[in-house]
């Protein structure tokens, strides 16, 4: 996505920079996600940041947000999953991610089977690969 310059400094003036988050201030879908305007088309403001940040999203993938904050944009918290792991991650709370991280006595199958999500969902929550913010 190239953007003209008056575009992208209109796009981060909605942004207000935490130490963590970068959150989308402008408007909002009824689930949470940001929405901006671009050239008569709208998008959603976490895809706007991660592709204006050079960063590409493969065909069959989403970007999804790691920290769990829909109106982030920093792209430290946002990475492409397929369609089909996002909807399984969705199951899970920051709690539960942090009861997973610290549950050492079981394999990561028994978790996976605990929480109905797949041995390969609890490998990248242990090895932080996902919801690295918690």
């Amino acid at each position: 996505m190239k953007l003209t310059y008056k575009q992208e400094i209109n796009f981060w003036n909605k942004v207000n920079k935490t130490d963590s988050c970068w959150i989308w201030t402008g408007s909002c879908i009824q689930d949470g996600y940001g929405l901006v305007g671009i050239s008569y088309k709208t998008y959603l403001s976490h895809r706007v940041s991660w592709l204006i940040s050079g960063n590409t999203i493969p065909d069959g993938y989403i970007l999804r947000n790691t920290c769990g904050d829909r109106k982030c944009v920093n792209t430290e918290h946002l990475e492409t999953v397929l369609v089909e792991d996002n909807w399984i991650n969705r199951k899970l709370t920051p709690t539960q991610i942090l009861a997973i991280r610290a549950n050492t006595d079981k394999s990561q199958t028994e978790l996976a089977k605990e929480y109905g999500v797949k041995p390969s969902t609890i490998y990248t929550i242990v090895n932080k690969k996902t919801w690295k913010s918690i």
